[in-house]
């Protein structure tokens, strides 16, 4: 998978510090939900071999380059990710 494009409210969040070489700038948009939780989405497409994992039954893994992690969702509707 790769990160893309996606709205015209994004900014780019550069790599972890030292891992500029391995990652490019992720872009996101900012969002604060009907609740008042605020989130941060970014927008990634399935490359042909992805597409060919997901579709044997593979998974989708998420790996955070941090000590912790906050509550994390995966979605495929932009209105689920609060876009629209």
């Amino acid at each position: 998978m790769y990160p893309t494009t996606f709205h015209p409210q994004e900014r780019v969040v550069s790599p972890p510090q030292g891992k500029q070489h391995e990652f490019s700038g992720l872009r996101v948009v900012d969002c604060v939900y009907e609740d008042g939780q605020k989130g941060v989405i970014s927008c990634w497409l399935p490359t042909p071999e992805d597409l060919e994992r997901l579709n044997n039954g593979g998974g989708i893994y998420l790996v955070v380059l941090s000590q912790s992690i906050s509550p994390t969702m995966l979605t495929t509707s932009p209105e689920d990710a609060g876009l629209v």
